[in-house]
């Protein structure tokens, strides 16, 4: 869940279309040595240019905070083709949207103004948060296989207000990422579960691109299971035969860390083809790294703390320490707790409550939207 630099993405694809057919297939390719990007269309190395970013020919790429973002969107005006949109996004970075555009799908946010009472979570919903540049945050419940109910908010002023944006098609979400106050992604199916499909904004939410499919996304079954989805399009089980996976942390599309059910913490840094053991967070719900060696974990159940436990690790996760516990009847309360990092800044959701860190997850202040009261409350580690 957090940030890439190309560097680190060597031989990416960007997107394809059917072979035999009129078309471009773009693929990004970074040198180590001096941080340059190239991009080849069909096959052929156009666009060289510094991977702070570059726009040329219709083709752009950004590096930020969360990691890469690449649109491949060429029109052929003389075969009347639309090609595809592809968006590299981070929650964790290096990450990627990947597919063909199928449409755009308006929102119903309903303007400008905020919504700033939460939409309830379904019972046996739970709630996704990920933080995005500036003060971009997006939370999200997931709804059900089966009945659907999905939601999504996004926010531009770190959470104080949030506004409605409606996929109608994504009915399940099972995972969402934000870049910035104007882009966000999620990986949606359809109430049954059966359909994936990727849907990006870049307009705050206003409007969404439906991308076929799901590749060059780390994501999750949309029902507990112990499959972890890797970019490359295929599927792992990184906690052994029967163990589900409960949370990941993304680092590109190689590197990534996984919560596994008992509260194992394992490794990979070849896309998810090996996995290594590091150490133990027991009762932990999700987890998120902000580099290689220094992450967050979320854990409920725990004597001592009468809600969450926030504990962290600054050595790759063999070792946790408590930082804080947040506390309150909105802790103690709904689904299993999300979290989102980047840098000293965090975001923790259960529920309809969302809380803050700005010191690494010393202390929380839940915000103000979806309270009963006006009022913030701190969390402080005893």
């Amino acid at each position: 869940m957090t940030r890439a630099t190309v560097a680190e993405l060597p031989f990416v694809e960007v997107g394809s279309r059917t072979p035999g057919r009129t078309g471009w297939t773009a693929y990004a390719d970074a040198d180590e040595g001096d941080r340059r990007t190239a991009v080849r269309v069909a096959g052929e190395p156009v666009v060289p240019a510094q991977v702070s970013g570059f726009r040329n020919a219709g083709m752009h790429q950004h590096m930020g905070l969360k990691g890469v973002v690449a649109v491949a969107g060429l029109a052929g005006l003389v075969v009347a083709d639309a090609l595809l949109v592809v968006m590299a996004v981070r929650h964790s970075a290096g990450e990627t949207a990947f597919g063909t555009a199928t449409g755009n799908l308006s929102s119903s946010r309903g303007g400008s103004s905020p919504r700033t009472s939460p939409t309830r979570e379904p019972d046996g919903s739970r709630s996704l948060v990920d933080i995005g540049a500036g003060g971009a945050v997006a939370r999200a419940t997931t709804g059900i296989c089966g009945r659907g109910g999905a939601t999504l908010q996004l926010s531009t002023d770190r959470g104080r207000t949030f506004d409605v944006a409606e996929v109608r098609s994504a009915e399940v979400i099972v995972r969402v990422i934000t870049k910035d106050d104007r882009t966000t992604s999620l990986i949606g199916a359809d109430a049954d579960c059966r359909k994936l499909a990727t849907y990006v904004s870049e307009d705050a939410g206003g409007t969404w691109t439906r991308l076929a499919g799901t590749r060059g996304n780390w994501y999750l079954d949309p029902r507990p299971a112990p499959r972890l989805h890797v970019p490359t399009g295929k599927v792992v089980v990184p906690c052994g035969k029967g163990v589900d996976v409960a949370g990941f942390s993304t680092l590109s599309a190689r590197r990534a860390f996984v919560l596994c059910g008992g509260g194992e913490v394992r490794t990979t840094v070849d896309g998810g083809a090996h996995w290594s053991s590091r150490g133990n967070v027991k009762a932990a719900a999700d987890l998120d790294f902000v580099n290689e060696r220094t992450g967050l974990a979320a854990r409920t159940g725990v004597p001592g703390c009468d809600g969450i436990e926030v504990v962290r690790t600054t050595d790759s996760g063999w070792h946790w320490k408590r930082t804080a516990c947040v506390s309150g009847d909105a802790a103690r309360s709904g689904a299993r707790p999300d979290l989102s990092a980047d840098g000293d800044r965090a975001y923790l959701a259960r529920g309809e409550a969302v809380w803050v860190t700005a010191d690494a997850g010393r202390h929380w202040t839940r915000t103000s939207w979806g309270r009963q009261s006006p009022q913030g409350q701190s969390q402080d580690a005893p």
